[in-house]
């Protein structure tokens, strides 16, 4: 199995990707028999730079899609907790709402689309969690709602809903499906 393979846990804020990844990084298969690394906390980094959340603006939403560039060409095995999709989610989100531009929105879709390539396995974590303050992410419902349809017009309408593997339940059963998932692929 190749070498380089990418592994991006995509969804809303506040849905459990953090911990999922955070599990994940617990499983010896992963670790230590697959040897995956994580790239993790990629937008909780840049909020120390620059805003998020409902105060995303193109400056943040440029620096994003460059991180998830990025990690999309760093050569090796990685479990990512967010990924081109989510940029690309939150980026339209800000677009329609006027906050950022359109030379912004357009180089967000050229860099998804150069991403996608690159990512072996791409799971969803549905939105089914209530929201929950942690002084980092927003309790803000209309902008959580904004950003989950943006996800659900993405995953319908750019060919990527037959890559997207739905992640629903505990944390235990989000855990078995992604390596369910992966194993597929290494034991071919």
């Amino acid at each position: 199995m190749d070498k380089n393979y990418k592994v991006a846990i995509c969804g809303a804020h506040s849905q459990g990707k953090t911990t999922l990844v955070n599990t994940l990084k617990q499983e010896p298969y992963l670790s230590s028999e697959l040897k995956f690394s994580y790239n993790t906390n990629l937008t909780r980094n840049i909020s120390k730079l620059l805003p998020i959340n409902e105060a995303g603006n193109s400056a943040s939403q440029y620096l994003i899609m460059s991180r998830h560039l990025e990690f999309a060409l760093t050569p090796g095995r990685f479990i990512l907790d967010r990924a081109a999709l989510d940029g690309i989610a939150y980026t339209h989100y800000f677009y329609e709402k006027g906050t950022i531009d359109k030379a912004i929105m357009e180089s967000t879709e050229k860099v998804y689309e150069m991403c996608l390539p690159f990512y072996n396995k791409i799971f969803y974590v549905a939105p089914e969690l209530p929201l929950k303050e942690d002084g980092q992410r927003s309790i803000n419902k209309e902008f959580f709602d904004g950003v989950v349809a943006q996800f659900n017009f993405y995953i319908n309408h750019f060919s990527v809903s037959k890559n997207i593997i739905f992640l629903t339940g505990s944390v235990e059963e989000r855990v078995a499906t992604v390596i369910n998932e992966i194993k597929k692929d290494f034991n071919k």
